[in-house]
């Protein structure tokens, strides 16, 4: 048989097949865990990601549902939505709108094209004859509110999200 050795026969590379086999595994198993490592560092960022775009969902609603358009007053609330607590907290910031402010002064008249006064009067205010328009008596002015929230998921990891909006009490 041809693969067989003639017993006088010594080989140099005897016994390198087996340290081969042995370094290819060392190679392949040291690989592998570092492959192992980015993917588990990967896979928990996706969750943080997960966590902190849910957390927004919430503070989102939340702001919904606790900011009507009038009639908007200070407060500080508390809630669970699913796994997630969240608190809120509304402020009026003690800005009003430009016509509640400068009622009783007169406003300064815009300029046309060219630079110059137009002497027309802006709608809302009061003009120079003392009249104020019918708008202003009709409707309270504007306030800015500031509402921050809060949310802690279930990981402990804190979210917060910080809007302004105008409101008005209502028509009285």
């Amino acid at each position: 048989m041809w693969w067989r050795r003639k017993p006088g026969e010594h080989r140099r590379n005897d016994g390198f097949a087996l340290i081969e086999v042995l370094v290819t595994a060392a190679v392949a198993a040291v690989l592998l865990a570092a492959l192992m490592r980015a993917f588990s560092s990967v896979w928990s960022g996706i969750g943080g990601v997960r966590e902190e775009t849910e957390a927004m969902l919430v503070a989102r609603a939340a702001i919904d549902a606790s900011t009507p358009r009038m009639n908007l007053v200070p407060i500080t609330q508390e809630g669970m939505s699913g796994r997630y607590a969240w608190s809120i907290s509304i402020a009026n910031t003690g800005i009003q709108s430009v016509a509640a402010v400068q009622q009783g002064q007169n406003p300064p008249t815009p300029p046309n094209a060219t630079g110059q006064a137009t002497g027309q009067s802006v709608p809302g205010r009061q003009t120079a004859e003392g009249d104020q328009d019918e708008e202003t008596n009709r409707e309270p002015p504007w306030s800015l509110f500031r509402i921050a929230v809060a949310v802690r998921a279930p990981s402990g990891r804190r979210t917060s999200l910080e809007t302004f909006r105008l409101s008005r009490p209502a028509a009285r």
